[in-house]
């Protein structure tokens, strides 16, 4: 029976040795065959290339213990390719969160992001349909790191679709949102972040940022009605 590193190598179309020298890289150390192997059985099972950081991360924590983490193209591939998916929705709350503004090109652009994202999976199981929904609180999912930095609002959409995998598709696998903090050895080696208080509008001190990547949110508008849900980024099977 071919072991599950050779059946991986294989399917990406390497040889067993390229293929090991490459995933050893990526680690950054010498992994043992227990953990070579539980790396690429998971990579078998949910189709994915551990080669490439969107899909899967490797975390080694200080101990030399090793973490595979998930990250969002692997949850899109895992959800894509499911034959029980049929469509993801997400509905953003018209209360922000204040973060003050970037500084691009000279010009003081204010940054925002959603007190909440609620998104809504539907599968189809025995021909029938089932919309799961979960919800993710920015004061519970924020961190100090640059993707929370630069891009709040789409770290929030990225845990919450990662969630609905995990508990909807029953996917037993970490996130990129919450294995980290999970993690009594990550923990150990990392500085425990400050955590923000869980009001519906936090306003935050201005803070300058020289250089960002992505696009800036859109300045909230101001709306005296009943909050009102948008329904938008829509995800259909291909």
């Amino acid at each position: 029976m071919e072991n599950p590193i050779t059946k991986l190598a294989h399917s990406l179309g390497m040889s067993e040795d390229d293929f090991v020298s490459c995933l050893n890289q990526k680690a950054g150390k010498l992994l043992n065959m227990g953990e070579m192997i539980g790396i690429c059985g998971i990579c078998s099972k949910y189709q994915i290339n551990p080669l490439v950081d969107g899909e899967l991360h490797i975390m080694v924590s200080r101990n030399g213990s090793v973490t595979p983490i998930l990250g969002v193209n692997g949850f899109h591939r895992i959800m894509s390719s499911d034959p029980r998916f049929r469509k993801l929705t997400f509905e953003y709350s018209q209360e922000y969160v204040n973060l003050g503004s970037l500084k691009i090109n000279g010009m003081d652009i204010p940054k925002v992001c959603p007190v909440w994202i609620r998104g809504c999976l539907t599968t189809v199981i025995d021909g029938k349909e089932f919309t799961s929904t979960r919800t993710e609180f920015f004061s519970d999912c924020v961190k100090q790191s640059n993707g929370w930095q630069q891009s709040p609002a789409r770290m929030l959409h990225h845990r919450c679709m990662a969630q609905l995998v995990r508990s909807v598709l029953g996917v037993p696998l970490s996130d990129e949102g919450s294995p980290i903090t999970e993690s009594p050895e990550y923990r150990q080696q990392q500085p425990r972040p400050q955590q923000l208080q869980p009001q519906p509008i936090v306003n935050f001190d201005e803070v300058e940022v020289v250089s960002a990547t992505g696009q800036p949110q859109p300045v909230p508008r101001q709306c005296q009605r009943p909050v009102e849900q948008q329904r938008h980024n829509m995800y259909m099977p291909g």
